[in-house]
């Protein structure tokens, strides 16, 4: 009986191993895959090219002004604009091409 619960333990022991060291190779292939990076511009920096609408995937958030990819989080500046009793929206920008002066 206390050989079956050591081949037990030892064979969940292995078992255990073998996951640990999947998640590992999975996460180290995570981390060095390359990354979809977005330049974000800054004062100096040059001004990127923007991208085509129809190669972003669904999904994505895109400033309809410099197309720069948004996060869930980075808002667009937009003023509400009263026209012959109807409301509309301009759209200003985002916080990588809206310059407040």
């Amino acid at each position: 009986m206390s050989f079956f619960l050591y081949l037990t333990g030892l064979a969940g022991g292995v078992a255990l191993f073998i996951y640990i060291i999947s998640l590992y190779g999975h996460g180290k292939s995570k981390l060095t895959a390359p990354k979809k990076a977005v330049a974000r511009q800054s004062e100096g920096d040059a001004v990127q090219a923007p991208q085509p609408i129809f190669t972003v995937p669904p999904g994505e958030r895109l400033c309809p002004l410099c197309r720069t990819i948004l996060t869930k989080r980075e808002a667009l500046y937009a003023s509400r604009i009263s026209l012959n009793s109807t409301n509309k929206l301009l759209i200003l920008g985002c916080r990588y091409c809206y310059k407040e002066d």
